[in-house]
């Protein structure tokens, strides 16, 4: 046998190595439906046509069972890892984590009530959100485009994660935390980001709505980068003329902050080339605030 025998056999064998590597990455990527007629939660094996199997890091989950009936998956125990989740049903998370890494979307009534959802994925929520407690981490954004309440005491945001509005959000529960206090194996040093895009009403309902806040109790992070851009509409509601609900992140304004009643306080500085509107009160109580072009601004002593 020569030399380019050999080399051509050599060849052959490599080529048929690399076909069989390529099919078995391949047969690990899958698509994982919910069972039709399934009931239970996430972590039952049974629920999933990838039975005796969860779906894994690279499957890419469908929840759609078909018909006029609109079933409720809940995700309550346990640490996921998939690669997308697509859901025409309605989705609970209520414990544990679920993380994305690539672009996912829930046309279904998304509820939190516990819980994290994390990644480097796109999560985009075209239904209703009910969020009450939990967090969302990591990279990823996660953008909220129908009717969304934030109405409990714990929603958090973490490693840098985004949260940007295209519909409306009315938050009408005690405070939402830049958390800033995971690491890197959970969420990633970095507090998060809240975009209020333009076309997007986000309100501070009542008098519940306290305060918009960062925590430092990170040991990578100070949590500085936690900032709220606004875009679009920025409403302060409720019926006690003296209630101050505090924003002690950094805060953007370019669309239109509305203060109808009692008194928005802005605590760490920001950039407005929007206006501020409304019979409340504006507070400028600390950081530098550079205004450009805003009209009807009251400063209040707070």
């Amino acid at each position: 046998m020569n030399a380019l025998t050999l080399l051509h056999g050599y060849r052959f064998a490599l080529s048929a190595l690399c076909a069989l590597l390529g099919s078995t990455a391949t047969a690990n990527a899958a698509v994982v439906n919910w069972v039709p007629n399934a009931d239970g939660g996430w972590e039952i094996a049974t629920n999933w046509t990838s039975n005796p199997a969860l779906p894994g890091v690279a499957d890419d989950v469908i929840l759609d069972v078909g018909g006029v009936t609109v079933r409720t998956i809940t995700h309550s125990v346990g640490n996921h890892v998939v690669n997308s989740l697509l859901s025409q049903e309605n989705f609970t998370l209520s414990g544990g984590s679920l993380s994305l890494q690539a672009a996912s979307t829930i046309n279904g009534i998304f509820t939190q009530s516990s819980g994290s959802i994390g990644g480097s994925g796109t999560l985009t929520v075209t239904g209703a959100a009910n969020l009450t407690f939990g967090d969302h981490r990591g990279t990823g954004t996660t953008i909220l485009q129908g009717a969304t309440s934030i109405s409990g005491s714990g929603f958090r945001l973490d490693g840098g994660r985004v949260l940007q509005n295209d519909g409306t959000v009315t938050w009408s529960n005690s405070g939402l935390l830049f958390n800033n206090t995971f690491d890197g194996n959970s969420g990633g040093p970095g507090s998060g980001t809240i975009n209020n895009r333009s076309g997007g009403v986000f309100i501070a309902s009542g008098n519940g709505g306290s305060s918009i806040s960062a925590s430092n109790q990170g040991v990578t992070d100070t949590g500085a980068d936690a900032v709220f851009n606004n875009a679009g509409t920025f409403r302060k509601s409720g019926s006690d003329a003296t209630n101050t609900t505090n924003v002690s992140v950094a805060f953007n304004n370019t669309g239109t902050v509305d203060v109808q009643t009692g008194i928005l306080n802005l605590t760490n500085g920001g950039t407005h080339t929007g206006s501020f509107t409304g019979a409340g009160t504006i507070g400028f109580g600390g950081g530098t605030q550079t205004l450009s072009g805003t009209s009807n601004v009251t400063t209040a002593n707070v």
